[in-house]
């Protein structure tokens, strides 16, 4: 009970001290389309190695999202899970090696930091089915339990779709599989049959996504590497960093954050505190340690533990060695099906040692310290693991550790409490997908029926007053300050047409004339030079379209040439609204001492499907064609 509410304490509790990125931010939203009946998810968010991850960790998500919208609920209930493995993976323990492996082994799975660290992340779902996954195929070809034969494979399955790391633990069912071939029952067709059964949602997916085109596949993994192939190799990294994983010596201090900002997996150089050092290097002697005693007992005694001993080697070992091949770019979660095998092959080596102990007296006095030193150990993971949250959460560590979730719920308190109908929102970029704000706030705004983007070059003025959202903590507007010492704040204001001041702004000449096919009218304008060139055009749109369009804006000299362009995005087509006023800002940025020549610019619209640019036509008031471009006389209003 104590190392459950120890597990439990560090995973769930201060949730809202976690990371809320476009991974979280992405599979949230996926899990929301779902519970709301607006999509069923064939697919989940990318994987590092360039495709779609299937859909089963939105299925999961969809519970804590049936409650509420609040991604903090969604993060504690991640957190349970992970508490749950550390309940089955005791439970698995146990029933092979005793309980004192099965405590030992918990105990350290439930302080270990990185353990911790992955557990408060929303598409960190594996942990849970690791240890169901191996338990089930021991109690299915070792036990001989008919409904664990049923359920092993399907769970195997579940696993791989829920993290394609999972998939190391195939070599575990195939061993097990040859091992108690002779007891297999007409019952383990079925689960073949449960597992094809699992993955019918992904390939439907698959298929829409192309996937069961196989070189045009691979091509699309290779790319994601980001450089050419290469030949295969042998590297240290994932033998070093299962080290560090399992040791977790690099969370004691929240200092040795920021000191190794930019990789916080790094081993610490000669002036990182000795302790850090110290650590690791026990732990690496003992985890090799294990791991030889484990192979010299499996090969001198063929009893009935040694199969299980070789279930845990090949648990420990595999995805590690298997990373140490440079065939894909090494992600240190990779290593998330080995860490807690590591803490089982630990500890039933260490049990071994004690019980090899002859004399009684001193079997009990190792015991009595060898208890005290794991429960110190412990205690200082979870003293270094509450001291980092604590520290990530009042400092901007914003190159490891995003901005805590707490900080983005009460922006969004703020603007649920306004029930408002509509947000814009100037943060980082316009596109949902690729600019991390956007992408975040698409999902935590999810209960506002209109959240719509903006840019630094782009303003929108609505007809119907929005909430406003951006990083301009100035004015009326509602502030909240993030972390210190500089990682900026949140601004809630309000945005609406009365806001313009269409006086600062000339008319644009026959402007009946200056409206696109697409629904885009070009109304008023303004140029500057002083203290950049600029050129504003005030349009409105009619919408939403399907399609983004560009301004074409060209800077035309006394006869009549193009000297300069600022050609850009006008604002997303899923964003238009009818009666939106939108100021849209284009600066030249080459050349720019032809800027005194400029006394004309020529405005078009355009689109672009990656191959070909398509011209948007000049329509009169019956939509009759009338050009293809127009032409401004640059003057000061």
């Amino acid at each position: 009970m104590a190392i459950m509410l120890l597990a439990l304490g560090l995973r769930v509790g201060a949730p809202g001290v976690v990371e809320f990125k476009q991974d979280e931010a992405n599979l949230s939203r996926y899990a929301l389309d779902l519970t709301h009946g607006r999509a069923f998810p064939l697919w989940s968010i990318d994987s590092s190695v360039g495709i779609r991850n299937p859909p089963i960790a939105v299925y999961v998500m969809a519970l804590p999202y049936l409650i509420s919208s609040d991604p903090t609920l969604a993060t504690a209930y991640v957190g349970l899970l992970s508490t749950i493995a550390v309940l089955l993976l005791y439970c698995v323990t146990r029933r092979y090696y005793g309980v004192r492996v099965a405590l030992i082994a918990a105990l350290l799975y439930a302080a270990n930091p990185w353990a911790v660290f992955y557990a408060r992340k929303i598409w960190d779902l594996l942990p849970l089915f690791i240890p169901l996954i191996v338990g089930s195929g021991l109690l299915a070809f070792i036990d001989r339990k008919r409904w664990a034969q049923v359920l092993h494979v399907p769970l195997l399955a579940l696993g791989i779709q829920v993290h394609f790391g999972a998939a190391l633990l195939i070599p575990i069912t195939l061993f097990l599989i040859i091992s108690g071939r002779r007891h297999l029952t007409r019952w383990f067709a079925l689960s073949l049959v449960l597992s094809l059964l699992t993955t019918i949602p992904y390939a439907f997916g698959a298929a829409q996504l192309g996937y069961f085109d196989v070189s045009a596949t691979l091509k699309r993994i290779s790319a994601s590497s980001g450089n050419t192939p290469h030949p295969i190799g042998f590297s240290l990294d994932g033998l070093q960093a299962a080290a560090l994983l399992t040791a977790g010596t690099e969370t004691y201090l929240p200092a040795v954050l920021q000191a190794y900002s930019d990789d916080p997996l790094m081993l610490p150089d000669s002036t990182a505190p000795l302790a850090l050092r110290t650590g690791l290097g026990m732990w690496i002697v003992i985890g090799l340690s294990a791991s030889v005693w484990l192979v010299i007992r499996t090969v001198r005694r063929r009893d009935a533990r040694a199969l299980i001993d070789v279930v845990v080697l090949l648990w420990a070992w595999i995805t590690p060695l298997v990373f140490s091949l440079t065939w894909t770019h090494f992600h240190p979660h990779y290593l998330l099906t080995m860490l807690p095998a590591a803490f089982v092959l630990v500890s039933t080596a260490l049990m071994d040692g004690w019980q090899a102990v002859k004399n009684q007296h001193a079997r009990g006095l190792i015991g009595i310290i060898g208890a005290l030193l794991l429960i110190g150990m412990a205690a200082l993971q979870s003293y270094g693991i509450v001291a980092r949250l604590a520290f990530v959460d009042t400092h901007d560590t914003s190159k490891t550790f995003g901005t805590p979730l707490h900080y983005l719920m009460a922006v969004r308190q703020a603007i649920l409490d306004q029930h408002p109908h509509s947000v814009l929102a100037l943060l980082d970029g316009q596109y949902i997908g690729y600019h991390d704000e956007a992408t975040i706030w698409n999902t935590v705004l999810y209960d506002v029926p209109s959240v719509r983007f903006l840019d630094e070059n782009t303003e929108v003025y609505p007809l119907t007053p929005a909430v406003y959202l951006s990083h301009r903590c100035f004015g009326n507007a509602q502030q909240f300050y993030l972390r210190p010492p500089g990682e900026g704040c949140y601004a809630v204001g309000t945005r609406s047409a009365a806001q313009i001041t269409l006086a600062d702004y000339a008319a644009v000449p026959n402007a009946d004339q200056r409206k696109f096919a697409n629904g885009a009218r070009v109304l008023r304008y303004a140029w500057q030079i002083v203290p950049r060139a600029c050129l504003k055009l005030i349009w409105t749109a009619d919408g939403p379209v399907s399609e983004d369009y560009n301004f074409s804006v060209h800077f035309l000299n006394a006869s009549g040439s193009t000297i300069l362009s600022a050609d850009g995005l006008s604002w997303r087509g899923q964003y238009w609204r009818q009666g939106d006023m939108i100021v849209r800002t284009f600066c030249p940025t080459d050349h720019l001492d032809q800027v005194p020549h400029i006394i004309a610019a020529q405005i078009g619209m355009y689109t672009y499907d990656g191959a070909n640019f398509h011209t948007v036509a000049l329509v009169d008031q019956q939509n009759a064609m009338v050009g293809q471009a127009f032409t401004l006389s640059l003057v000061s209003p």
